[in-house]
């Protein structure tokens, strides 16, 4: 399993992201009108804070930051493809393992770790291990996590699960919650917001949308078991993790 693996993590790229996201490689801005809706908290945080992105893929995130005036950016991916790809655009990315990376950062030295799209790709055991390491550099008195990942309650969850060789779990809003409370004392997980960048998209998100949910949620609570409550209109969910939990009682 392994050697698969890392045979699918060497040729990500050609193997498999620009086959499915070329879009994102021909043109970095296509994923900005997301960061726009659903990061914006971002924007609060002093220019010069330390953010580390964990797979970082096209560098798309990074270079929205960038764009915002953030100038101490680190983008961490594992692929080889990926970083060489990234840096002839200007972009500062690092080929390194996420644990790796970090167990080699100075402690209480990060302000915002960040992954979209990674701790599907992780076990359960791997991604604990990772937050731990998280933990140990973010800054104590702001330093916070922010990860986003597929939502398993969404309608088509099974397309997104299965979609990737190299996919290793899925998540929920009380799944994802659960994790993160094991290391952070403050936790907030929610659905992901659609960008809205034109009419027709405005009709669809802002007015169509909204009433299929309600009506979903009608047929689900008529069916019972507490099906009404399920986040399923959401592609992914966003959660956040603040400092000040402490690990193993320590």
């Amino acid at each position: 399993m392994k050697e698969l693996q890392d045979e699918l993590r060497r040729n990500y790229l050609t193997g498999h992201s620009l086959h499915v996201s070329s879009s994102i490689y021909q043109d970095l801005t296509v994923l900005w009108p997301y960061f726009e809706e659903n990061y914006a908290f971002f924007l609060t945080l002093p220019r010069d804070a330390r953010i580390v992105e964990i797979g970082s893929g096209s560098g798309s995130l990074v270079s929205w930051l960038a764009s915002k005036g953030f100038c101490n950016l680190t983008g961490l991916d594992i692929s080889a493809q990926e970083v060489e790809r990234a840096k002839q655009r200007g972009l500062p990315l690092v080929c390194a393992d996420a644990h790796e990376y970090l167990a080699e950062q100075d402690a209480l030295s990060t302000d915002v770790v960040i992954a979209k799209a990674v701790f599907e790709h992780m076990t359960k055991q791997e991604g604990a291990d990772l937050l731990k390491s998280v933990v140990r550099v973010l800054k104590p008195d702001c330093g916070m996590v922010v990860l986003d990942v597929p939502n398993m309650d969404w309608i088509l969850s099974n397309h997104e699960r299965y979609m990737d060789l190299t996919h290793h779990v899925g998540y929920t809003v009380d799944s994802m919650s659960q994790m993160l409370r094991l290391y952070f004392q403050s936790v907030e997980v929610h659905g992901s917001m659609e960008p809205v960048g034109s009419l027709m998209n405005f009709v669809r998100v802002r007015v169509v949308k909204p009433v299929l949910v309600k009506l979903m949620r009608a047929i689900f609570r008529v069916m019972g078991e507490g099906a009404a409550n399920v986040l399923f209109e959401c592609r992914s969910i966003i959660a956040v993790g603040r400092v000040g939990a402490k690990i193993d009682g320590k």
